[in-house]
């Protein structure tokens, strides 16, 4: 019997297999292994004799294998039948499933509203079918569709759902119920300068939160402010987005390796946006400002954002971002999102104006990409100064 078929190995035969019969044993490719019985079942039996039994029972597994074999094959066609004809609908309820399962339930709500959005537009045809006449009709809807401000949808939220519509054809290419990629038509959108805060306004505003804490009259104020200002230090000194702020718990901050360990926060419902590096470190000024922070909480408290209760100072983490509007009105602070465009792209931006090479501020900024966190380089709006300033009085 050939080796490369049966051999030995510990108390048993086994069997080798080629994965494809009609091409045989490939040198590059270990086959196939299977037990066919164990040693002591042959034991005492004549050569001859054990090597027709081996025979039989490499035959016999051999037929199991090619019977498993057409049986999978047929599976698998008819599963392709079935995602060849598979509908938006059905389609966007098994996306939307895995959307819910890795997300967090704000962004399956986001996504299921895109795709009740193209079923309005489009109905609910053949995903396969998709086509471009299918994208400009989702297209024409949105630009149509009215806005709940008044008006209708801007570009920018146009776009929005483009994207996730992208998202959802994409993962249907991957699942093989589409079979080639689209390149969607999106609305035109001027670009826009990144809106950032100079330094000296950023400061401002801290100062006017310390400030706020030392007047404070009221309890209930004198927590507000205090949450205000570690949400403040928080965002300036490790570049975390709001809602890895809200849900931190004091148990993630590890004071003596200086880290910050971002982790799901089961009771919140929250995981962290594509969070590619979450051990954050702690530099010295936040490490400053924890250390006697830390050293005045209460027991029951567990969140570094704490309502005094050990829940969450906010239910939502958009609540954190309009009291911090209020306070950046008071010191007439421009009119941008406090914790994104104020803080956490006014730091991303001085980094990469100082020299921070930008592969190492992605990673602080959790970007999916390099191109994400140069978008933030903000040379124009210095450019733009220095050279207004050249212009000669006429």
């Amino acid at each position: 019997m050939a080796r490369q078929k049966v051999f030995i190995q510990g108390e048993h035969f086994i069997g080798e297999f080629p994965h494809d019969a009609e091409i045989g044993f490939q040198a590059s490719k270990r086959g196939l292994r299977r037990r066919l019985c164990k040693v002591d079942e042959l034991r005492g039996m004549k050569n001859e004799e054990r090597i027709k039994r081996l025979q039989a029972l490499y035959v016999t597994k051999e037929k199991a294998i090619r019977h498993d074999q057409l049986k999978q094959e047929a599976q698998d066609k008819q599963q392709t039948l079935i995602r060849q004809k598979m509908t938006v609908k059905d389609a966007g309820k098994q996306w939307l499933a895995e959307i819910l399962a890795t997300n967090n339930p704000k962004t399956y709500r986001n996504y299921k509203r895109t795709i009740d959005l193209y079923l309005a537009a489009c109905g609910n045809h053949v995903l396969r079918q998709f086509s471009r006449r299918h994208n400009i009709t989702f297209f024409n809807y949105l630009q149509a569709m009215p806005s709940p401000n008044g008006g209708t949808l801007s570009a920018a939220t146009q776009n929005y759902h483009m994207r996730q519509l992208n998202a959802f054809l994409m993962w249907a290419y991957e699942h093989e119920i589409i079979n080639k990629r689209h390149q969607l038509k999106k609305a035109v959108q001027p670009q826009k300068d990144m809106e950032t805060l100079d330094i000296e306004l950023l400061e401002r505003l801290g100062k006017h939160i310390e400030s706020r804490l030392t007047h404070a009259q009221t309890t209930r104020e004198h927590r507000h402010l205090a949450n205000m200002l570690r949400a403040y230090k928080m965002a300036t000194q490790s570049l975390l987005r709001i809602g890895a702020i809200w849900a931190m718990k004091l148990e993630w901050i590890d004071l003596d390796s200086k880290l910050i360990r971002i982790q799901d926060n089961l009771e919140l419902d929250w995981k962290p946006k594509k969070l590619k590096w979450p051990n954050k470190p702690i530099n010295q000024h936040l490490f400053s400002f924890l250390m006697a922070d830390l050293a005045t909480r209460p027991p029951q408290e567990r969140y570094f954002l704490d309502n005094g209760k050990g829940q969450p100072w906010y239910a939502d983490k958009s609540d954190i971002s309009k009291f911090a509007t209020k306070l950046c009105k008071e010191c007439g602070l421009p009119a941008i999102k406090p914790f994104h465009w104020g803080m956490r792209a006014t730091m991303i931006t001085h980094l990469l104006l100082n020299g921070a090479e930008p592969h190492k501020v992605q990673q602080l900024a959790d970007h999916s990409s390099l191109a994400t966190t140069m978008l933030y380089f903000n040379t124009r709006k210095v450019d733009q100064a220095e050279v207004a300033e050249l212009l000669p009085e006429v």
